[in-house]
């Protein structure tokens, strides 16, 4: 979460994606305070393919691509 927050706080848009709807969920209303509106969350593994096609959607329709990806299994 430091690295999404610190991204953040450069300016980046932030993509969360994890499988625990309820840390998801904390970690979004977290950095939205720091972000705004520039947060995305994505429910999922980045494991299945069919989760990482629901993150890379979510990029493309809000933030119009991806431009750099940091992966940080927990």
């Amino acid at each position: 979460m430091a690295t999404a927050q610190r991204l953040a706080a450069e300016g980046a848009c932030v993509i969360l994606c994890d499988i625990d709807r309820e840390a998801l969920t904390k970690s979004e209303d977290s950095l939205r305070k720091v972000a705004g509106k520039d947060v995305v969350s994505v429910r999922g593994s980045m494991s299945p393919t069919s989760s990482r096609r629901r993150a890379l959607r979510a990029a493309s329709v809000q933030f119009g691509g991806i431009d750099i990806c940091v992966s940080m299994p927990g």
